[in-house]
């Protein structure tokens, strides 16, 4: 059951020790829902008998009214107002107090984005800065609401008057971002810092360590939103990533392809887009020229060329000039004159079509080889520019054609492709489909790169000191294909290489995709002394791929070991191993995050026949100093063996993830019919309405009763609760 509905991290929380010791040591939490469009900030004031149960609480209520657990009622976060959830808030956690004859009182705030509108609610007295990295320095960080030192009311206090709750809709711009913190950051220490630094921070480690630096107190907690945006030029509202190979490297380029994906996903004409990093071209001089894409849609196939100017610019088309003129930031006006780009575009639009049709002839794409026209797009991507063109001395507006070339700016785009399509004569039945955009592609992609590679004889791919056989190729996700391959001077010693696809549209440099990547191999290094675990060997960079080369340990996955119906002594042999291995991954703070049957590796060895079971693919796994995974491979998670805080993007995730994992293992090996209880955590509540259901599960994994807690522990939605560490090894040595 993988994750379908992709979900994209919107908000991102941070906390100063994202240990399992943040759950029951911290009066500040924080809740995020399922959705990851909610997020709750609670912290427990000192007038409380207790402000960490406070806090704790809160977040209590909040999961109950997600799951109706508790006979709670449950409550459609996505569309009852705010001042409602916090109004029930406050009644439920004054019950919570009165049962148990305490002062439970908290600071609340709730924010909730649903499509562009933001909404904040908050009793007490948090803080929201607003961080303008572009904005002249008094407006580089901005109280959005008043300070207060101590609050003026909160929730639970009283219970015949309700607190007055805040409510705003917040107003965002594509540069600036939030944080939401409660009192324990200091504004004045927040203000001294530089903004550059603050929005040059990609990983947990650098958000932490502002929050360290920033804090006034020990307890603290903040969130940052929009998160994903901040990252790459990929954003959370498309339905897929469009985005095929290696992109421009520039910023400006890439925000410009971001922005024509933008306009052509709110178009349905072009559903099943993509663009393509465009490939060198030579034109009839000899020069290598290199564009800025290649656009494959329903509606036809063009040449991407993107100017970022500013100001004004005359484009005369008749002499190939081009005059520019624009206000720096001190008020002095500059002109330029210079030759006219688009004739870049013009002067090689014959060698893209040829290779266009070439390229199509070759895969048998005839609808695209019989019906290809060629086209280019000389695209403006500053939205302010003032533009005009000189055709036959007759100064004329954008957007217009050009011979082949569209001049435009993005706004126009899926309007003159439509026009230009109608103009062309094609007729409907010969639009591109999905299928044949997405061959073409992949097709553009590899072209290159398989000319100068791939052994036609052999189909076997050399690099380094690595052979590896390119029919063996295995799609493990969206974005990773893995390959048998040896040594080239020793074909016993084996190897598995994992491909990765870049796509260059991180923002920064490729240095920071590269890091998203190079997770696994990582996190090996750290754990390269740890019995049960591949070696990792080498890597490369080649055009648009990333290689990681492990060792190949053989062995079949678990799944297909439990078919062999090992004995129980091995079966709990095997969950002994995997519990010290776990172990040793949590001492260097590493969560695996995708722990699952088909991750983990059975081998026999030795003379007796000992069974090893390796734990393997650590490419989605967590680390506080590499930027978070990219969203769309968040698909590749198998949620039936996912812990909620995993699958809910922007949440704390620590090492007691991984062992709600384990316990799913657990009973995935010792049922009898190597099921598990239920499917996911959304299903829990659905299992423990069944009369007996875990006494019943109990029995079908051959343990006695005395095991039941242990196993509820595991797969417990409240991380705290979990078994970590020494404590899962000692259990589950105990297992008979």
């Amino acid at each position: 059951m993988n994750n379908d509905n992709l979900k994209y991290l919107f908000f991102k929380a941070f906390v100063p020790d994202s240990t399992a010791h943040y759950y029951t040591n911290s009066a500040d939490k924080v809740w995020i829902h399922d959705s990851g469009n909610v997020a709750v900030l609670a912290d427990g004031v000192s007038g409380s008998s207790d402000p960490v149960k406070s806090a704790d609480y809160i977040v209590e209520i909040l999961k109950n009214f997600s799951y109706e657990e508790n006979n709670t009622e449950k409550i459609d976060f996505l569309n009852t107002s705010l001042n409602e959830i916090i109004l029930k808030l406050n009644k439920h956690l004054i019950d919570k107090a009165k049962y148990e004859n305490l002062k439970l009182y908290a600071v609340v705030v709730i924010i909730r984005k649903i499509e562009n509108v933001v909404e904040f609610a908050w009793v007490g007295n948090p803080r929201l800065y607003q961080i303008n990295p572009n904005s002249y320095k008094d407006d580089q960080i901005k109280n959005v609401i008043p300070i207060e030192s101590q609050p003026i009311e909160v929730i639970g206090f009283n219970e015949s008057i309700s607190p007055n709750s805040q409510v705003i809709n917040l107003e965002q711009n594509s540069d600036s971002f939030f944080i939401l913190s409660t009192d324990g950051i200091d504004y004045e220490k927040l203000k001294k810092i530089d903004v550059k630094i603050l929005n040059s921070k990609k990983t947990e480690k650098d958000w932490k360590d502002l929050g360290r630096d920033i804090a006034s107190e020990k307890d603290w907690a903040f969130i940052v939103f929009p998160y994903e945006n901040r990252l790459g030029y990929i954003k959370q509202e498309w339905p897929y990533n469009p985005f095929v190979g290696k992109q421009e490297e520039y910023e400006h380029e890439k925000k410009g392809l971001s922005d024509i994906a933008d306009v052509l996903f709110k178009d349905k004409n072009f559903d099943g887009f993509k663009i393509v990093g465009s490939n060198p071209m030579i034109n009839k001089n000899g020069k290598i020229r290199r564009f800025d894409g290649i656009l494959i849609s329903p509606l036809g196939i063009y040449l991407l060329e993107l100017k970022n100017y500013t100001g004004k610019i005359t484009m005369d088309m008749d002499k190939y000039l081009e005059f520019s003129e624009y206000m720096d930031n001190n008020g002095e006006l500059h002109k330029n004159k210079g030759n006219n780009k688009a004739k870049n575009i013009i002067e090689i639009i014959n060698i893209f079509a040829d290779n266009i049709k070439k390229t199509a002839g070759k895969i048998c794409l005839n609808n695209v080889a019989n019906n290809f026209i060629k086209n280019g797009l000389f695209i403006f991507t500053n939205s302010d520019l003032n533009v005009e063109c000189i055709i036959d001395q007759v100064s004329r507006p954008i957007p217009i054609k050009y011979g082949e070339v569209i001049i435009t700016k993005i706004i126009d785009i899926p309007e003159m492709l439509k026009k230009n399509f109608n103009d062309s004569k094609i007729k409907d039945k010969n639009k591109l489909t999905k299928e044949e955009i997405n061959l073409l592609s992949e097709t553009l992609n590899n072209a290159i790169f398989e000319e100068k590679t791939v052994n036609n004889e052999t189909d076997f791919k050399t690099i380094g000191r690595f052979k590896f056989d390119l029919m063996s190729g295995e799609d493990i996700y969206q974005y990773l294909k893995i390959y048998k391959g040896h040594y080239v001077e020793n074909k016993n010693k084996k190897i598995l290489v994992k491909e990765y696809k870049l796509t260059t549209m991180a923002k920064g440099n490729e240095e920071e995709e590269r890091k998203r990547l190079e997770r696994e191999l990582s996190a090996l290094q750290d754990l390269r002394n740890v019995d049960g675990l591949q070696n990792y060997i080498d890597k490369f960079y080649e055009e648009s791929y990333f290689y990681v080369i492990l060792e190949d340990i053989g062995g079949i996955t678990l799944v297909d070991w439990l078919q062999t119906k090992p004995e129980r002594i091995q079966k709990i042999a095997v969950l002994k191993k995997l519990s010290q291995i776990l172990l040793e991954l949590h001492r260097e703070n590493i969560i695996h995050r995708a722990i699952t049957p088909q991750n983990i590796i059975i081998k026999e060895a030795g003379a007796k026949g000992e069974i090893l079971p390796y734990l393997t693919n650590f490419e989605l796994c967590h680390l506080e100093y590499l930027p978070t995974i990219a969203p769309e491979n968040r698909r590749s998670i198998d949620i039936k063996f996912q812990a909620r805080e995993v699958n809910t993007p922007g949440d704390i995730v620590t090492t007691s993830a991984d062992v709600y994992s384990f316990g799913k293992i657990v009973c995935y090996i010792l049922s009898e019919d190597n099921s598990i209880p239920f499917d996911s955590y959304i299903d829990l509540n659905k299992f423990l309405k069944k009369k007996n259901a875990w006494p019943d599960y109990i029995k079908k994994m051959g343990l006695d009763e005395s095991w039941l807690d242990n196993i509820k522990r595991m797969l417990s939605m409240d991380p705290a609760e979990r078994p970590l560490g020494e404590e899962l090894v000692d259990l589950v040595s105990k297992i008979k």
